[in-house]
């Protein structure tokens, strides 16, 4: 009886969202007209401070306009700062205000635009605040599941949330993307944390005609549904994972497989019904659940999309942001999306565009792909970047190069924060900044 009224409570929730958020159209066939902007374009170079503290920003600024000098916006380039991780799923409202604000007082005092990569789905590390509330992680449904739950109960298997960047992490959870209760709070973290900060600052901006300080906001974060199958990731279930700050954290077997079953379970899907498209489709588990999983990917950035650009901010200065390695080969698993859930008519196209990394790219068949789903879409961005593979002027002067002249309207790299000895350090009076200091001239 309890399961009963439980079900028929998130069934409303369900309703509810339908009615709150305008569910995304299927991309394979997407026929509305996308809407054009009316923005000037620039195209920005942003230093992403990743998650420095908050407190730190206004060094980093500063440092900034020491070693770039005065701006130009009617050169068509600008270079600018990612404001300290606006992080959508852990911070509260209040928290995520702060670091919006911030970024405009920053922008202004420096005359340096200001971008808000937003979301991380990664980390839950509370160094600019931890007090969202709901906290995801802890409501298994809110999270993805490794299975479809079981006879008598009301969730599957919560794995945690793997990742492997040099070496493993391990958090909580990984959120759910069609789960209701999530859809409701990512909504309201959006619209309340971001968006209407965000449209407050761009008036103050527009009244003083410094509406160039703002160089854009990301939908997602690398968006993806984990597949933890082997050997994706490298996995080998001999030789699990172990989250190196904490050994206790094992990868167990039964987290060694896809996610999403929570996303399919939200959208109508059972075993039985799985079962029955796989023989009708004559394909396999792993293929049927990725293609849907991709849908959901794109459904989820492009509601965030929705959110910010309904509240009048231009579709140019709004970014989706997926890994790009579908550019290079297709791949049957949710952990790559395919280019075309990058694209919607809300946004512009964004990427994580490192060939020194696990993201690799081919910016032709990146722009051929996203010219099937909106031919008139000529621009993208590149939301991640690193420098590691880049160091020296021409090399980096020649990233900057490629990106601009195939139409990338923001290029977002990582590394002005860290430590001089890392590899992906970009030091402050290195080549890179002097190879930024010309592209912006050029």
């Amino acid at each position: 009886m309890i399961q009963k009224k439980l079900m028929a409570v998130m069934k409303l929730c369900v309703v509810v969202c339908a009615l709150a958020i305008l569910p995304a159209n299927n991309s394979f066939a997407q026929k509305n007209r996308f809407v054009k902007s009316n923005s000037r374009k620039i195209t920005y170079t942003t230093f992403d401070f990743n998650l420095a503290p908050k407190e730190d920003a206004d060094m980093y600024v500063y440092k900034l306009r020491s070693a770039i000098g005065e701006q130009n916006p009617k050169t068509g380039k600008m270079y600018g700062f990612g404001m300290c991780t606006p992080q959508l799923l852990t911070q509260s409202v209040a928290e995520i205000k702060v670091l919006v604000d911030m970024g405009f007082d920053l922008a202004l005092k420096y005359d340096v635009p200001v971008f808000f990569h937003c979301d991380y789905m990664f980390d839950i590390t509370n160094k600019n605040g931890g007090g969202a509330n709901p906290k995801f992680y802890e409501d298994p449904l809110m999270c993805e599941w490794t299975d479809f739950p079981g006879e008598g109960t009301t969730h599957g298997p919560v794995p945690r949330n793997w990742y492997n960047w040099g070496d493993w992490q391990a958090r909580p959870a990984v959120p759910c993307f069609e789960a209701p209760r999530f859809k409701l709070f990512i909504a309201k973290q959006l619209k309340n944390g971001i968006v209407d900060p965000i449209v407050k600052r761009l008036a103050e901006l527009k009244s003083k005609n410094k509406e160039y300080l703002f160089a854009g906001v990301s939908a997602g974060w690398e968006t993806h549904v984990p597949d933890y199958s082997p050997p994706h990731y490298g996995l080998d279930p001999n030789v699990p994972p172990v989250y190196k700050a904490d050994p206790s954290y094992v990868m167990q077997p039964w987290e060694m497989g896809p996610t999403g079953y929570a996303a399919l379970y939200w959208l109508g899907w059972n075993r039985d019904k799985l079962d029955l498209e796989i023989k009708k489709r004559n394909t396999t588990e792993k293929i049927l659940v990725a293609q849907l999983l991709h849908q959901v990917t794109h459904d989820y950035m492009e509601r965030c999309a929705k959110i910010i650009n309904d509240s009048g901010i231009d579709r140019d200065k709004i970014y989706t942001h997926i890994v790009p390695m579908d550019s290079v080969r297709s791949h049957t698993t949710s952990y790559v999306p395919s280019i075309w859930t990058s694209v919607n008519k809300y946004s512009t196209p964004g990427f994580t565009l490192s060939q020194g990394s696990g993201a690799v790219y081919d910016i032709d068949k990146m722009k051929e792909k996203i010219a099937k789903i909106d031919p008139a879409q000529k621009n993208f961005g590149c939301i991640e970047g690193y420098v590691n593979h880049l160091h020296g002027y021409d090399k980096f002067k020649g990233f900057l190069n490629e990106l601009s002249t195939n139409g990338a309207t923001l290029i977002n790299v990582l590394g002005w924060t860290e430590v001089a000895h890392s590899p992906y350090a970009i030091g402050f009076n290195g080549e890179e900044v002097k190879a930024v200091k010309d592209w912006i001239v050029e």
